[in-house]
């Protein structure tokens, strides 16, 4: 079962981040242990990912300005993760036809609605299966944003924690029986 998860604690003077070893390749349905690790620290921020091993090393490791502070950060991170699923979708459905995406969106009306459906539907279809957890501070404050299979991001500092994988319903459950204590501002 793939998990990973990160936690506020010590009053938000520590970020937790944990992560089993089980890993994913690409078209494939089944997991493995590895002696690897699904956690990297970019510069000040710890990136953990569950999903597509191959697609989640891509995305991670672009080599991003980590001197930004983590929401800029995480608005390039996401913005990244958006534009290689749209450069994998572009390969799977259009390539493999002769067009590309800037070629079919220009000339669009060029092509019978039955193919322009085809190809919108493809493009959706095509997920790079990664989730991703971002940890860091923004000053004194803990931050922990979470990006779905999407590539969209979302705050969940608020609530304390966040888990991503499989396993990320147990990790839920374990957080309702024993609640993140809120954390104090420190404004």
């Amino acid at each position: 079962m793939t998990v990973v998860l990160a936690s506020i604690a010590a009053g938000g003077d520590a970020i937790i981040m944990a992560s089993d070893k089980m890993l994913t390749q690409q078209d494939l349905t089944y997991q493995y242990e590895h002696d690897g690790t699904k956690i990297r620290a970019l510069g000040p921020y710890l990136v953990g990912y569950a999903g597509t091993t191959v697609f989640a090393d891509d995305i991670i490791c672009r080599g991003y300005d980590t001197e930004k502070p983590i929401r800029e950060f995480i608005k390039a991170l996401s913005g990244y993760y958006i534009e290689y699923q749209l450069g994998l979708a572009n390969k799977i459905v259009l390539k493999s036809v002769g067009l590309d995406l800037e070629e079919f969106n220009k000339n669009r009306l060029n092509y019978p609605p039955q193919l322009q459906q085809i190809i919108h539907e493809g493009i959706k279809e095509v997920k790079v299966g990664v989730q991703l957890i971002v940890c860091g501070y923004d000053g004194d404050e803990p931050r922990i944003f979470q990006i779905g299979q999407d590539g969209v991001y979302n705050t969940v500092h608020s609530v304390g924690y966040a888990a991503i994988g499989i396993g990320q319903v147990h990790v839920a459950n374990f957080y309702i029986i024993e609640p993140v204590a809120q954390t104090p501002s420190r404004s």
